[in-house]
């Protein structure tokens, strides 16, 4: 899980910079301007994955003990992950929209 999150931030930072050169083409309009906010999310997105990708495991102190949660890493990995997948799409429908 941990690997494919790394790998999806790393793919979502190679559309942003595709995406980036699309919005630098069109020209100043709301659909650019949307286009930018989309690209927005899908770095903050993929700085999140990144980040979340390199916590491998929660460890948490209940009653004075430690307790490692890897769960909680996994399900933070792969929200993150859907976040990103869902700004994408929204990105692929704003470049259509920019682009024409």
């Amino acid at each position: 899980v941990i690997n494919a999150a790394k790998k999806i931030s790393e793919v979502g930072s190679d559309l942003d910079k595709l995406a980036n050169n699309i919005a630098d083409e069109c020209p100043d309009s709301q659909s650019k301007k949307d286009l930018e906010a989309y690209l927005q999310r899908i770095a903050l997105y993929c700085h999140q994955l990144n980040i979340t990708s390199k916590v491998k495991a929660d460890v948490q102190s209940v009653s004075g003990e430690l307790i490692v949660s890897g769960l909680d890493s996994a399900t933070s990995l792969i929200h993150s992950a859907k976040n990103l997948m869902n700004a994408v799409v929204l990105t692929v429908k704003a470049c259509y929209v920019a682009s024409t």
